[in-house]
Protein backbone atom coordinates (compact mmCIF):
# COMPACT_ATOMS: atom_id res chain seq x y z
CA UNK A 1 0.00 0.00 0.00
CA UNK A 2 1.60 3.77 -1.21
CA UNK A 3 1.79 6.03 2.16
CA UNK A 4 3.50 8.66 0.51
CA UNK A 5 4.83 9.85 -2.72
CA UNK A 6 7.80 11.99 -2.16
CA UNK A 7 10.35 14.06 -5.13
CA UNK A 8 8.60 11.28 -7.60
CA UNK A 9 9.38 8.09 -5.02
CA UNK A 10 6.30 5.97 -3.90
CA UNK A 11 6.76 5.01 -0.14
CA UNK A 12 4.79 1.61 1.00
CA UNK A 13 3.81 0.28 4.25
CA UNK A 14 3.49 -3.45 4.31
CA UNK A 15 0.14 -4.57 5.25
CA UNK A 16 0.57 -8.68 5.76
CA UNK A 17 3.62 -9.79 6.66
CA UNK A 18 5.11 -13.12 4.96
CA UNK A 19 3.61 -15.82 6.58
CA UNK A 20 2.91 -19.63 6.23
CA UNK A 21 0.38 -22.18 7.81
CA UNK A 22 0.86 -25.33 8.89
CA UNK A 23 -2.15 -27.58 9.98
CA UNK A 24 -1.34 -31.10 11.76
CA UNK A 25 -3.45 -33.57 13.58
CA UNK A 26 -3.20 -31.87 17.25
CA UNK A 27 -2.21 -27.92 16.08
CA UNK A 28 -2.24 -25.35 14.06
CA UNK A 29 1.33 -23.79 13.22
CA UNK A 30 1.23 -20.09 12.39
CA UNK A 31 4.42 -18.48 11.24
CA UNK A 32 4.95 -15.03 10.41
CA UNK A 33 7.81 -12.71 9.54
CA UNK A 34 8.75 -10.80 12.39
CA UNK A 35 7.97 -6.57 11.25
CA UNK A 36 10.18 -5.45 14.00
CA UNK A 37 13.61 -7.24 13.24
CA UNK A 38 15.93 -5.62 10.90
CA UNK A 39 19.30 -5.95 10.44
CA UNK A 40 22.08 -4.03 8.14
CA UNK A 41 20.59 -3.14 4.54
CA UNK A 42 16.77 -3.25 5.98
CA UNK A 43 17.03 -7.02 5.57
CA UNK A 44 14.29 -8.67 7.81
CA UNK A 45 15.17 -11.85 9.96
CA UNK A 46 13.61 -13.89 12.71
CA UNK A 47 9.59 -14.32 12.75
CA UNK A 48 6.57 -15.14 14.87
CA UNK A 49 5.61 -18.75 15.62
CA UNK A 50 2.53 -19.16 17.26
CA UNK A 51 1.87 -23.00 18.17
CA UNK A 52 -2.41 -23.21 18.50
CA UNK A 53 -3.62 -26.53 20.00
CA UNK A 54 -6.80 -27.41 18.02
CA UNK A 55 -8.75 -28.51 21.08
CA UNK A 56 -8.33 -24.65 21.97
CA UNK A 57 -9.77 -23.36 18.67
CA UNK A 58 -13.25 -22.56 19.39
CA UNK A 59 -14.33 -20.65 16.38
CA UNK A 60 -12.68 -19.32 12.92
CA UNK A 61 -13.76 -16.32 10.23
CA UNK A 62 -12.35 -15.15 7.50
CA UNK A 63 -13.41 -11.33 6.35
CA UNK A 64 -12.24 -8.98 3.86
CA UNK A 65 -10.89 -5.90 4.96
CA UNK A 66 -10.76 -2.97 2.40
CA UNK A 67 -8.44 -3.03 -0.59
CA UNK A 68 -6.86 -6.70 -0.90
CA UNK A 69 -6.10 -7.57 2.87
CA UNK A 70 -8.26 -10.27 4.75
CA UNK A 71 -8.14 -10.92 8.40
CA UNK A 72 -8.01 -14.29 9.46
CA UNK A 73 -9.60 -14.78 13.22
CA UNK A 74 -8.88 -17.49 15.32
CA UNK A 75 -11.21 -17.47 18.45
CA UNK A 76 -9.61 -19.23 21.95
CA UNK A 77 -11.14 -19.91 25.26
CA UNK A 78 -11.54 -17.22 27.75
CA UNK A 79 -13.03 -14.42 25.12
CA UNK A 80 -8.70 -14.52 23.44
CA UNK A 81 -7.98 -14.35 19.55
CA UNK A 82 -5.56 -14.64 17.67
CA UNK A 83 -5.36 -12.42 14.25
CA UNK A 84 -3.62 -12.56 11.24
CA UNK A 85 -3.49 -10.22 8.19
CA UNK A 86 -3.33 -12.11 4.98
CA UNK A 87 -2.98 -10.90 0.77
CA UNK A 88 -6.40 -11.54 -1.00
CA UNK A 89 -4.57 -13.59 -3.17
CA UNK A 90 -4.08 -16.03 -0.16
CA UNK A 91 -7.94 -16.78 -0.14
CA UNK A 92 -8.47 -19.91 -1.92
CA UNK A 93 -5.58 -21.55 0.02
CA UNK A 94 -6.92 -20.54 3.71
CA UNK A 95 -10.38 -21.12 2.95
CA UNK A 96 -8.97 -24.36 2.30
CA UNK A 97 -6.96 -24.95 5.35
CA UNK A 98 -9.98 -23.58 7.21
CA UNK A 99 -11.96 -26.29 5.84
CA UNK A 100 -9.28 -28.98 6.79
CA UNK A 101 -9.23 -27.69 10.30
CA UNK A 102 -13.20 -28.02 10.49
CA UNK A 103 -12.59 -31.59 9.36
CA UNK A 104 -9.84 -32.53 12.03
CA UNK A 105 -12.07 -30.93 14.93
CA UNK A 106 -15.25 -32.94 14.05
CA UNK A 107 -13.35 -36.61 13.98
Amino acid sequence: MEVLRLFGRAFYRVLSPAHISILTDRELILIKDGMDKRVGGGVRYGGVWSYIPLDKIAATSLESEAGDVLILSIRLPGDHSIEALLSVSNKLATESLLGRLADLKSD
